[in-house]
């Protein structure tokens, strides 16, 4: 759930107790409020959102990544990933590193970008390094899970260069996927 004052947004947490059911505010994210398109994924000891920064024309203009560690009720600023920045990527946790896939990119002209490739971050050197391109078009809103031994993505939309419609509905929805 999310709470919104003077434009700060905050998460709510069930801290603890479950049966009690209550909500315990955090802190907002360092570095301000979360897009709408960010993945997030938990790495068991911290919440990682990765998402991107935008001019005001809605074109990704930047990488942004946090953690937030509810031990310490603290964030903090993670490097930026060595991809070009996208929206509506997908995050899985691969039980060392979060890996950060897909997405759409907003290109001149009203264009569309669907980048096929990722990164994947390591918390313990505070790194990410670039994955390898997939075998598969790249695509907005994939799904994403670890198996325990790859991330599976499969799934998502991926409508060109211009969005189409039939009767309303969008199409271009994709049943591809690719393990990693």
């Amino acid at each position: 759930a999310a709470h919104g004052d003077d434009q700060t947004y905050r998460l709510m947490t069930n801290e603890d107790d479950p049966a009690a059911n209550t909500w315990t505010p955090i802190p907002a994210l360092a570095g301000g409020a979360i897009a709408p398109e960010a993945a997030a994924a938990w790495t068991g000891s911290e919440l990682v959102i990765w998402s991107t920064t935008t001019n005001k024309q809605g074109r990704s203009i930047g990488n942004t990544a946090s953690a937030y560690n509810p031990r310490t009720k603290r964030w903090r600023t993670l490097q930026p990933a060595p991809i070009t920045p996208r929206r509506l990527a997908a995050a899985a946790w691969a039980g060392d590193r979060l890996l950060v896939w897909g997405g759409i990119r907003n290109l001149s002209g009203g264009r569309l970008g669907y980048p096929d490739d990722g990164a994947a971050y390591h918390p313990g050197s505070n790194r990410w390094r670039p994955l390898a391109k997939a075998p598969v078009p790249g695509r907005a809103l994939p799904l994403a899970v670890w198996t325990g031994d790859r991330a599976v993505f499969i799934g998502g939309m991926n409508l060109g260069d211009q969005p189409r419609t039939d009767r309303g509905n969008v199409v271009a929805i994709t049943e591809q996927g690719a393990a990693y």
